[in-house]
Protein backbone atom coordinates (compact mmCIF):
# COMPACT_ATOMS: atom_id res chain seq x y z
CA UNK A 1 0.00 0.00 0.00
CA UNK A 2 1.34 3.24 -1.10
CA UNK A 3 1.44 6.52 0.93
CA UNK A 4 -1.10 7.83 -1.81
CA UNK A 5 -3.02 4.85 -1.66
CA UNK A 6 -3.40 5.66 2.36
CA UNK A 7 -3.60 8.98 1.71
CA UNK A 8 -6.87 8.79 -0.36
CA UNK A 9 -8.48 6.09 1.59
CA UNK A 10 -8.15 8.34 4.42
CA UNK A 11 -9.59 11.23 2.87
CA UNK A 12 -12.68 8.96 1.46
CA UNK A 13 -13.29 8.10 5.30
CA UNK A 14 -12.89 11.30 6.60
CA UNK A 15 -15.88 12.38 4.01
CA UNK A 16 -17.96 9.94 4.39
CA UNK A 17 -17.98 10.27 8.41
CA UNK A 18 -18.54 13.75 7.70
CA UNK A 19 -21.35 13.48 5.61
CA UNK A 20 -22.64 11.00 8.66
CA UNK A 21 -22.53 13.53 11.13
CA UNK A 22 -24.01 16.22 8.95
CA UNK A 23 -27.24 14.03 8.47
CA UNK A 24 -26.94 12.99 12.28
CA UNK A 25 -26.96 16.57 13.58
CA UNK A 26 -29.38 17.94 11.19
CA UNK A 27 -32.05 15.74 11.63
CA UNK A 28 -31.58 15.96 15.56
CA UNK A 29 -32.22 19.67 15.48
CA UNK A 30 -34.55 19.76 12.18
CA UNK A 31 -36.76 16.58 13.42
CA UNK A 32 -36.03 16.09 16.96
CA UNK A 33 -39.87 15.60 18.16
CA UNK A 34 -40.07 12.67 14.73
CA UNK A 35 -36.52 10.81 16.10
CA UNK A 36 -37.41 11.10 19.77
CA UNK A 37 -40.76 9.45 19.22
CA UNK A 38 -39.66 6.79 16.44
CA UNK A 39 -37.03 5.63 19.19
CA UNK A 40 -39.32 5.74 22.25
CA UNK A 41 -42.26 3.50 19.64
CA UNK A 42 -39.22 1.34 18.76
CA UNK A 43 -38.08 0.49 22.28
CA UNK A 44 -41.41 1.05 24.11
CA UNK A 45 -40.64 2.75 26.71
CA UNK A 46 -39.72 6.44 27.27
CA UNK A 47 -35.89 7.26 27.63
CA UNK A 48 -35.62 10.44 29.67
CA UNK A 49 -32.10 11.46 28.25
CA UNK A 50 -32.34 10.90 25.04
CA UNK A 51 -30.83 13.97 24.14
CA UNK A 52 -27.96 13.53 26.00
CA UNK A 53 -27.30 10.63 24.30
CA UNK A 54 -27.76 12.06 21.13
CA UNK A 55 -25.30 14.84 22.00
CA UNK A 56 -22.89 12.30 23.22
CA UNK A 57 -22.96 9.89 20.08
CA UNK A 58 -22.21 13.43 17.97
CA UNK A 59 -19.56 14.57 19.97
CA UNK A 60 -17.87 11.18 20.01
CA UNK A 61 -18.29 10.57 16.54
CA UNK A 62 -16.76 14.08 15.81
CA UNK A 63 -14.05 13.57 17.65
CA UNK A 64 -12.93 9.74 16.50
CA UNK A 65 -13.23 11.35 12.66
CA UNK A 66 -11.00 14.07 13.62
CA UNK A 67 -8.74 11.40 15.72
CA UNK A 68 -8.58 8.36 13.46
CA UNK A 69 -9.13 10.11 10.00
CA UNK A 70 -8.50 13.69 9.64
CA UNK A 71 -4.98 13.78 11.80
CA UNK A 72 -3.66 10.77 10.04
CA UNK A 73 -4.60 12.47 6.74
CA UNK A 74 -2.84 15.48 7.57
CA UNK A 75 -0.04 14.05 8.62
CA UNK A 76 0.51 12.54 5.39
CA UNK A 77 -0.18 15.39 3.29
CA UNK A 78 2.25 17.19 5.34
CA UNK A 79 5.24 14.13 4.40
CA UNK A 80 4.32 14.57 0.87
Amino acid sequence: MTIELLREFLLRCLLMNAVMLFIWFFGFTLMHDTMNRFITAMLRRPIPNLDTIHVAGIALLKLLTIMLTLIPWLALTMMR
